[in-house]
């Protein structure tokens, strides 16, 4: 009922392939991830595997993570955990484990918003609109979305020896987007909650920080979907409107 898979050791720069919309992406191979065909079965197994997958659901154990090696401009994301019972619109919960080996584009400069943050927009988007299979441009099966993501975790860690000065304030950008994540007008539509954790060293000592919040109904948010567009970082209906139609 589950599929699992190592994490990625290095970043692999590749060439993005055509009619891909310009989406800020480095492809670093197909997805793995494929339906359970159970009408294939017999009856027994059939009927088995479904009471299993329903116990899924019940159980809140339905749940993806995902690797991402980021350097510099190159992301390399990777499934390591897939529930085979995962079905068009599920709900479940998205682990993100986020390794750094370089953090300037984790940084703001000059008041703009690190680049990174919307390369891990897009993919936190087409994870939603088209499930396991957005790793690959041109899936062989597809899963049809909006998924709804009840918690997700972003755990970071840095594998970076050269700039440890750059960690803390690398750290306290992505808690800071994070945040402003929970707080889109939008985002109540496919978030439940979002939970960002990080380990790290300042002067020798070894730093851990976590936080959650509860994502905002829409009478609550502070923030608009369409303003985050306007500097082009698109999620919801404003990167289906930009990629997906």
């Amino acid at each position: 009922m589950e599929q699992t898979y190592s994490p990625p050791t290095r970043t692999l720069h590749t060439i993005q392939p055509a009619h891909t919309n310009e989406q800020i992406y480095l492809w670093s191979e197909s997805s793995p991830w494929r339906p359970l065909e159970l009408f294939l079965v017999n009856h027994q197994i059939r009927s088995e595997t479904q009471k299993l997958i329903s116990q899924l659901y019940k159980t809140n154990s339905m749940s993806a993570t995902l690797d991402i090696f980021a350097k510099g401009a190159t992301y390399t994301p990777r499934f390591t955990y897939l529930n085979l019972g995962l079905r068009p619109q599920s709900q479940l919960n998205l682990n993100v484990n986020l390794t750094i080996l370089s953090t300037e584009h984790f940084r703001a400069h000059g008041g703009v918003t690190g680049f990174a943050f919307k390369t891990l927009l897009n993919f936190l988007s087409r994870f939603i609109f088209q499930g396991p299979t957005f790793l690959d441009h041109n899936p062989k099966f597809r899963t049809t979305g909006p998924f709804f993501i009840k918690t997700l975790n972003l755990q970071v860690a840095f594998q970076d020896d050269y700039t440890p000065a750059t960690w803390p304030r690398t750290v306290h950008e992505i808690f800071r987007m994070v945040k402003g994540l929970s707080m889109l007008d939008t985002a109540h539509l496919y978030l439940g909650k979002v939970r960002v954790s990080a380990d790290y060293g300042v002067d020798g000592e070894c730093v851990h920080r976590e936080q959650a919040w509860a994502v905002q109904p829409v009478e609550s948010a502070t923030l608009k979907e369409e303003d985050w567009a306007a500097v082009d970082f698109h999620f919801g209906k404003a990167w289906v409107k930009k990629y997906a139609s």
